[in-house]
Parts: C-alpha cells; sequence; structure tokens
C-alpha cells in the first residue's frame, strides 16, 4: 500500500475514534463493533447465552485463594 494512502487511512480513523468519543452514545458503531455484534447474536441463538463458566477448583493454598480473589475483583 502507498505510505501517504496508509497514513490517511490512519488520521482517518483517529479522527473518527475521536469523534466517537465525542459523541457517544448518540454514534455509528466502527465495523468491527458491528461483526462483533453480529458474533454475539448467533452465539446467542446457538447456546442462549455468550458466557461459559469457568469451574474452580476448591484448594485451601493461600496464593490460589488470593490469584482467585484478585481476578475476580479485576472483573467486577
Amino acid at each position: 500500500m502507498d505510505e501517504r494512502l496508509e497514513k490517511m487511512n490512519d488520521n482517518d480513523f483517529k479522527r473518527k475514534r475521536i469523534e466517537y468519543l465525542n459523541n457517544w452514545p448518540n454514534v455509528e458503531p466502527f465495523e468491527i463493533e458491528k461483526k462483533y455484534y453480529e458474533n454475539v447474536k448467533t452465539v446467542k441463538l446457538l447456546r442462549k447465552t455468550i458466557f461459559i463458566p469457568f469451574l474452580l477448583k476448591n484448594e485451601e493454598d493461600a496464593e490460589y485463594n488470593t490469584a482467585i480473589s484478585f481476578i475476580i475483583d479485576a472483573i467486577e
């Protein structure tokens, strides 16, 4: 790709990103967001949810439980 065209595309994306943030929530989603929403819709039709629980084992180890605690705090 021509370097000038690549730079123009990069600048166009940066401009759109700033406009998007300034006008949120009244914005048109980016193409990648549209693809994501479509994927979520497809998965929900197949499984009814996009989330699959991850089962944790019961463990007495203090470091394990501390790490699990940090992970849960980060998710919340």
